[in-house]
């Protein structure tokens, strides 16, 4: 049986589907928006503006507006992919913010299979299934272009002795504002620095993202408040989470156990 989820992102206003088991061909037809889509499961054959290729589990297949394309079944399994829709505008915004460039030409290949691009395509999916918070969804999103679009024009206007002051100023700005709700657009502005910049070379300097970065230093907040017998809801609180559930799930995730084990080891540790 063919099952569909349709998942909109409000704020980035991206649209993610999901396919399973669709065995009926895709008549050729065409969209007014961008399609990046993974392969999951199946063998197809796909035609894209006149051309056949053979598509399988973990491609990745990139179709731009106006772009005629259709598909048929190569096997019994049945086709299952994750499709994210970008309207055409959306899509300009990020390669100015990205390149400097005032529109992007399109795709130039309809088909890739890397692994790196298959991944990046399900983690920024499932960011959007699992609602998790805008930061972390505009860095995959952000990933995952920079790995599709590359126009050949890079911003250079920063030597790296300079972007290594940038950075240690953006992990400033986060360790000062950690109990606050930050967004890149924050951390954009206090460093005067484009998204995709700050994103590319704060992964250089500190082998982290931003997110991440944040995250640890909120985890080692609410340790403090935890040992000093804070309960773990509090914590979370005080340390910026938007819930307790996005709490434990990040502390068990760096520390191997929740928070109120953490509590209670540290309480023993106290008593003997």
């Amino acid at each position: 049986m063919t099952e569909k989820s349709v998942f909109f992102d409000k704020e980035l206003k991206i649209e993610a589907v999901r396919f399973k088991g669709f065995c009926k061909p895709f008549p050729c037809h065409f969209h007014d928006y961008y399609v990046i889509g993974a392969v999951e499961k199946g063998e197809r054959t796909l035609i894209c503006n006149g051309k056949t290729y053979d598509i399988e589990r973990g491609d990745v297949f990139l179709f731009n507006p106006g772009d005629s394309h259709g598909c048929i079944q190569k096997d019994e399994v049945g086709l299952s992919f994750i499709g994210l829709h970008i309207g055409k505008d959306f899509m300009d915004s990020c390669v100015r913010e990205m390149y400097g460039e005032e529109c992007i030409r399109g795709f130039s290949v309809c088909l890739m299979r890397n692994e790196d691009i298959f991944i990046a395509v399900k983690s920024f999916y499932l960011s959007v299934l699992q609602r998790e918070n805008l930061l972390d969804r505009e860095e995959k999103l952000l990933f995952l272009l920079s790995f599709l679009i590359r126009p050949g024009n890079y911003d250079t206007s920063f030597n790296p002795r300079n972007m290594q002051d940038k950075i240690e100023q953006a992990c400033e700005f986060m360790r000062n504002n950690y109990a606050q709700d930050i967004y890149l657009d924050d951390i954009c502005a206090y460093v005067n620095l484009s998204k995709s910049t700050l994103l590319r070379w704060f992964v250089k300097v500190k082998n982290v993202t931003p997110c991440c970065y944040l995250q640890n230093i909120r985890i080692i907040k609410a340790k403090k408040l935890l040992e000093k017998g804070v309960s773990p809801l509090d914590a979370s609180l005080e340390t910026g989470f938007s819930d307790q559930s996005h709490f434990t799930h990040c502390f068990n995730r760096f520390l191997g156990l929740t928070p109120a084990l953490y509590q209670n080891m540290f309480k023993n540790k106290e008593v003997q």
